[in-house]
């Protein structure tokens, strides 16, 4: 009986090897080998969905092979000019204007709020910058898009008096903020409501948060028709329906 049970088993040890053997049992299963008959790193299912050429290392021509091509802005005049970028995808916004250029210095004030404008927080590729009362721009910064909230993280220099140049703020200077709409490539200037447009305080902090413009949950609410700063509340005797911004 037991020498029957252990050629019972044999047989079955053999017939699963043989079955594994010609491809009747169990197998991995090997992915196929991604074709990319011109050796640029782009599988040709890849090119031919992008519209690139899998018989062309460098499709278009640039002499940067597909495979290593980086799309962007590559627009140097753009403002949101992409330095690594080797193919443009057609985002370049407007230009920063002219006196958009500020020189950094030793001493610097960290300035942090959000952005609206008309109500609605600022769009990616948006710009804030402050301005000296002489008209210097003293900083600028991206705006930071994260949920729907637009944030400024602005840090605002003062003049480096080692230079014989004026290249930021001085000591009880007033500046001013201002708002680069890149996609329509318009400015407009951040009034308190009251058609005040100059602010106080600033002081070295050496790169830390400026006292009285340090909080991240302000928002200095721009307006492309200051006249619309009004009061926004119904209950008011002076409520103005038209507002889209209040005045407090």
């Amino acid at each position: 009986m037991k020498r029957r049970i252990n050629l019972l088993v044999l047989t079955l040890f053999l017939s699963v090897g043989v079955l594994s053997q010609y491809g009747c049992g169990p197998k991995e299963v090997v992915p196929p080998v991604p074709v990319d008959t011109d050796g640029d790193g782009l599988p040709d299912s890849q090119e031919l969905e992008l519209g690139l050429d899998p018989n062309n290392a460098d499709t278009d021509g640039d002499g940067v092979c597909d495979g290593d091509e980086i799309l962007g802005c590559t627009d140097a005049t753009a403002s949101n000019f992409d330095p690594q970028a080797t193919d443009n995808d057609g985002s370049c916004l407007e230009p920063l204007p002219a006196n958009w250029n500020y020189v950094p210095t030793p001493s610097s004030a960290l300035l942090l709020g959000q952005v609206t404008l008309d109500g609605l927080p600022a769009s990616d590729g948006d710009w804030i910058g402050a301005f000296a009362s002489t008209g210097t721009c003293v900083g600028l910064a991206d705006l930071i898009l994260f949920e729907d909230v637009a944030y400024a993280s602005l840090s605002i220099y003062g003049d480096d008096a080692t230079t014989t140049l004026v290249e930021g703020m001085q000591a009880g200077e007033t500046f001013s903020l201002h708002y680069f709409d890149a996609a329509m490539g318009m400015e407009w200037v951040w009034s308190n409501g009251f058609g005040q447009t100059q602010l106080t305080g600033w002081t070295n902090t050496n790169g830390a948060p400026l006292p009285g413009y340090a909080d991240p949950q302000f928002i200095y609410e721009f307006l492309t028709d200051p006249s619309l700063a009004q009061c926004n509340d119904p209950a008011a005797c002076n409520f103005t329906p038209e507002s889209t911004t209040d005045i407090n």
